[in-house]
């Protein structure tokens, strides 16, 4: 991928990427009703993420920097959440184990 070039996101067509964009503002909703009870952090986030793309939609002009700094911090989270992920699922399997042996 280059710099200069929007990367495609795996979606085939612009009208499976605006449904994709409708599936999350959905998803976005339903969470709304219960953000009471939610982490302010991870709701910060998600508007965050979604002010993002509707900027980026916009197509607009950036430099290499802030295009690496974009790339950069979305791995960082990527890789961050994929950890969590992975504890979680190891510390759900320990449970089960554990509840399997009393």
């Amino acid at each position: 991928m280059s710099i200069g070039r929007r990367p495609q996101l795996g979606y085939k067509n612009r009208s499976s990427l605006l449904q994709g964009r409708q599936e999350g503002a959905l998803m976005a909703k339903r969470a709304s009703v219960d953000a009471t009870s939610r982490n302010p952090l991870v709701t910060d986030f998600e508007k965050c993420a979604r002010s993002l793309a509707q900027w980026l939609d916009g197509e607009p002009p950036l430099s290499t920097m802030e295009q690496l700094s974009l790339e950069n911090h979305l791995h960082v989270i990527h890789l961050s959440y994929g950890a969590w992920k992975h504890k979680q699922s190891v510390n759900d399997q320990g449970e089960g184990e554990s509840r399997s042996d009393t």
